[in-house]
């Protein structure tokens, strides 16, 4: 993901990159040759703001078992952030978090990525102009594979490692918020061989069923690997959002769907909805519009995070406290 990042902001003729905060020193020092910026190892991303104090913003791309430290610094130096999600690995790390971010003076965004997709902003514009009618339930499925999952395994709780994107965006589709949750799992989220079903409900009465899963070897690239659907009283919606429109064919029943929707490059340049998203942030930093800060935005997928955990620790059904 910093690679994502560092390449579209590089791209801009209003940004310079100035410094990039790694933990090992090899990695680190790679990076910061390869954009032509200072580089410091270990993690210590206090040093930066000490060195440069003419940076305005800084992107948090750090593993999401390790936040807090790079936020609780970025906040320290003043800094417009932008940081990945999920917004934390756990309840309590994500409710101190966004303690230390309630009124901030700074511009401040999570990357839920897909509320800058324009497939997922059709959907949500159909809901929002009320085609389907009052919502009813909500279907969402995410595929991930065995190989994916070992970055994270051992390290994460699994709980709040893909959900978040699904849940910010049943959030966002339905402008409510998730009270009741009842989850399953193989193996406790605590293997390889494992997946995630949940049933949720939200406050405006909206059911909702999000599968993700993880078990099986890595497959097509065509195979589908998310999918979301609205149903409502006066019709239906769904984001097939797999599909990149292009087939490459080879020897071998060999079958490749190149990236041409969430991150690709054309003539150079690094495009898609990272870039949009990006583009957006900035536009809000030019601005200075902490009027748009959402800290419940942040917190409240992680909120739902823990009731799934919890529901597959007790095989119970959690309501909100």
């Amino acid at each position: 993901m910093a690679r994502i990042y560092a390449d579209i902001l590089s791209q801009r003729h209003d940004c310079r990159l100035v410094a990039v905060s790694g933990r090992t020193r090899e990695n680190t020092e790679r990076f910061a040759r390869q954009y032509g910026m200072a580089g410091y190892p270990g993690g210590r991303s206090e040093i930066v703001y000490a060195n440069h104090p003419e940076v305005e913003m800084t992107v948090i791309a750090t593993p999401e078992w390790i936040r807090e430290e790079p936020l609780s610094a970025a906040i320290r130096g003043r800094q417009h952030i932008l940081i990945e999600k999920p917004f934390a690995n756990g309840y309590e790390s994500a409710r101190s978090m966004a303690r230390a971010l309630n009124g901030y003076e700074r511009v401040f965004d999570i990357c839920h990525v897909l509320r800058f997709s324009p497939r997922f902003y059709a959907l949500r514009e159909v809901v929002v102009q009320n085609k389907l009618g009052e919502l009813r339930h909500i279907y969402a499925r995410r595929n991930s594979n065995r190989k994916r999952v070992l970055r994270v395994l051992g390290k994460t709780d699994l709980a709040f490692w893909l959900t978040s994107h699904d849940l910010d965006m049943m959030r966002w589709v339905t402008g409510s918020e998730v009270v009741e949750v009842f989850a399953r799992a193989r193996h406790g989220l605590a293997s390889e061989d494992d997946y995630l079903i949940a049933n949720l409900r939200f406050a405006d009465s909206t059911d909702a069923v999000l599968e993700i899963s993880w078990c099986t070897a890595p497959v097509s690239g065509i195979a589908p690997e998310a999918k979301f659907e609205v149903w409502g009283t006066a019709g239906s919606a769904e984001v097939v959002d797999y599909d990149m429109n292009v087939r490459v064919f080879l020897e071998g029943d060999r079958v490749l769907s190149p990236d041409t929707y969430e991150d690709y490059v054309v003539h150079g340049l690094r495009q898609g909805i990272f870039k949009t998203m990006i583009d957006c942030f900035i536009d809000r930093v030019r601005r200075h519009d902490v009027q748009s800060n959402s800290i419940t935005d942040a917190i409240a997928p992680i909120q739902v995070c823990e009731m799934i955990r919890r529901s597959i620790n007790d095989g119970a059904i959690v309501t909100l406290e």
